[in-house]
């Protein structure tokens, strides 16, 4: 994300594109798609991007990264030009491009290489440490089970100036504070969550964020000593006190897995974005079954009945009253509300019980006055049909 030039970055294994989200209001909503940009050729580099403040982009593969000056790009302009020598090939893409939705430029050149001191250094992922100007990069070869952390220092050589150790795996996510940028976070798929100094190797705080080889997502909040953490199995948020290393909430995700985390300070919220397990490509849902929803679990509760504060009524009548409910939990749910076979909470786990049914993007907002009804509906998932 460029947000001085509105711009973001996406890449697969042989273009970067940029788009501008200049028609975004500030309130955040959406005026049309975004705009494309810029087309980067990158097939021989398919690592993580990154843009840096002196205007340039840089994508990292084995031993380099390769670099472009943004001032000097072509872009698609409003007639959507294509960049670049030639036409883009969908001969290998899985997605069907029978209505030209696939943009055929071949794209820009790069305008120089980065070299790594270490030739097979290959970036999995890495964040731009600004104090430094270097970047801080997380490795990993799950084939030869190679993990490894540091300090990238671009503007010497491309030597590693630190390495950061105490990893039982590979590091899944990486957060940067912008309040003390000496301080990150990692999220490793041991089951623990770090919190380094830069200035040093070792981790000064470790937490247990879960089980073992799940894959987590973490994210720093500014000035904030609290982390949060995420993961794909245990489906669900948590925040910690960093100096109690103590859960402090647990946030529910609708049985989705965690992708990634990032945090807002200017409005003191936290985004995360989820996969739903149990839906397919094509938008069919699996392995679910009826939910079993608890009558205080819902978005807005059913005023209680007045005869339930009835002095004349028995226990013969709570019997009753129980088997009725105990058979009408093994009923379809009247709403047609579906819950996964193999979710990691069950329906009463939560103080509001919902299924996400679809991939989504949340925003949690922390603020002193929070609207406890502002909730997300429960999802369409449903037994026989797709959603899409």
């Amino acid at each position: 994300m460029d947000e001085e030039r509105k711009l973001m970055l996406v890449g697969d294994d042989d273009r970067v594109k940029s788009f501008s989200w200049e028609s975004v209001t500030p309130d955040g909503s959406r005026l049309g798609n975004p705009k494309p940009v810029h087309t980067l050729k990158a097939s021989s580099h398919r690592g993580p991007i990154a843009i840096l403040p002196n205007g340039r982009i840089l994508r990292a593969g084995p031993g380099s990264a390769l670099m472009w000056v943004i001032d000097d790009l072509e872009i698609h302009g409003p007639n959507r030009a294509r960049i670049g020598r030639g036409k883009y090939s969908t001969r290998d893409s899985w997605r069907d491009n029978d209505d030209d939705s696939i943009e055929l430029s071949n794209g820009s050149q790069p305008h120089g290489t980065v070299s790594f001191s270490e030739t097979t250094l290959r970036p999995s992922m890495w964040r731009l440490h600004r104090p430094s100007g270097g970047m801080l990069f997380a490795e990993w070869n799950l084939s030869i089970k190679k993990y490894s952390c540091g300090l990238l220092d671009l503007e010497h050589g491309g030597r590693i100036a630190t390495r950061f150790i105490g990893f039982g795996g590979f590091i899944s996510d990486m957060s940067i504070s912008d309040a003390n940028l000496n301080l990150f976070a990692t999220s490793c798929s041991d089951g623990y969550a770090r919190l380094f100094d830069v200035r040093h190797p070792l981790p000064a705080v470790t937490l247990n964020a879960g089980s073992q080889a799940d894959i987590y997502s973490a994210a720093y909040p500014d000035g904030i000593p609290t982390v949060f953490t995420g993961g794909h199995k245990i489906q669900q948020i948590r925040m910690w006190d960093i100096r109690a290393g103590a859960i402090v909430y647990e946030l529910a995700t609708g049985n989705n897995e965690v992708t990634s985390l990032a945090w807002d300070p200017k409005h003191a919220s936290l985004y995360a974005s989820m996969e739903c397990p149990g839906i397919d490509r094509i938008g069919y849902h699996h392995d679910c079954r009826v939910a079993r929803v608890p009558k205080w679990g819902v978005l807005h509760p059913q005023p209680e009945s007045p005869t339930s504060n009835n002095p004349t009524r028995n226990k013969n009548d709570d019997d009753s009253d129980s088997e009725q409910d105990e058979d009408e939990d093994e009923d379809e749910d009247e709403l047609g509300r579906c819950w996964p076979d193999r979710s990691y909470h069950d329906e009463n786990y939560f103080r509001y019980c919902f299924d996400a049914g679809d991939h989504r993007l949340y925003r949690f907002a922390f603020k002193p006055n929070a609207d406890p009804l502002k909730l997300p509906e429960y999802g369409q998932a449903t037994l026989d049909q797709g959603y899409w």
